[in-house]
């Protein structure tokens, strides 16, 4: 995760993690989620292909909760996958630190370099297209860092574009009293067939 600047809430994304699993030479992928509710548990699974992403097999199943599993499990299990981030008109309303760009005195980043991903070669054969969202933060020295994917885009389009992304470069935002300043940022990147 950290080799992709990618933040470690993308490793619930099934498109994400297959990436991330290809590349250190996985066949499969189990990913699995645990609920708690007030008198139960819920675990889901479900595997992937690596070569494809496509979803093997899945299962989910509900237990009783038992005083045993109340001490192991805490009364919350907070949904990792949840974003923390609202977009009203493209707008990031970050709950938390860094704050964003744009908005309560902050200035928005200015993109110096920031050229655009080559399609893969599989979604040129398949003729994909479509627009991919992220969440990064902008540092003060204009550099990018933990990227958080809020929306993918198949045959390795979002490999693609994290990996443009990490080698855009910034004029930094600056706080409300003019110094540089680390800022959230959302950016969409498009892929268009001519």
């Amino acid at each position: 995760m950290s080799e992709n600047s990618l933040e470690s809430k993308n490793i619930f994304d099934p498109g994400i993690t297959t990436w991330l699993a290809e590349d250190l030479g996985a066949q499969a992928l189990v990913l699995g989620k645990l609920e708690r509710d007030a008198g139960n548990v819920k675990l889901s699974v479900t595997t992937y292909t690596v070569r494809d992403g496509r979803g093997i097999v899945g299962f989910e199943i509900t237990l009783p909760l038992t005083d045993e599993m109340k001490g192991l499990i805490p009364d919350t299990i907070e949904n990792e996958s949840a974003d923390k981030f609202v977009f009203p008109d493209k707008r990031c309303i970050a709950i938390g630190w860094p704050p964003c760009g744009g908005v309560n005195g902050h200035s928005s980043p200015k993109c110096l370099r920031c050229p655009q991903p080559q399609f893969s070669e599989e979604a040129k054969d398949r003729r994909a297209q479509g627009t991919a969202l992220f969440i990064v933060i902008v540092d003060e020295n204009g550099g990018v860092k933990d990227i958080r994917v809020v929306t993918t885009l198949p045959y390795g389009l979002t490999r693609q574009a994290v990996q443009a992304i990490q080698k855009w470069t910034f004029q930094p935002a600056t706080a409300p009293n003019g110094k540089p300043v680390a800022v959230r940022q959302p950016i969409e990147v498009s892929f268009h067939l001519s």
